[in-house]
């Protein structure tokens, strides 16, 4: 589900990336992406 969430982030981000919010976006997304590849689970 959370990977959902950053393809979403990532794709408005990439659509809107002319826009100071679509690159903040954009950014969110990869970030949140790594974040969740990283096979660390949070207490």
């Amino acid at each position: 589900m959370p990977f959902n969430i950053c393809l979403i982030l990532i794709i408005l981000g990439y659509v809107f990336v002319k826009k100071s919010w679509g690159r903040n976006t954009l950014l969110a997304g990869i970030v949140l992406l790594l974040f969740f590849q990283i096979p660390t689970y949070p207490i």
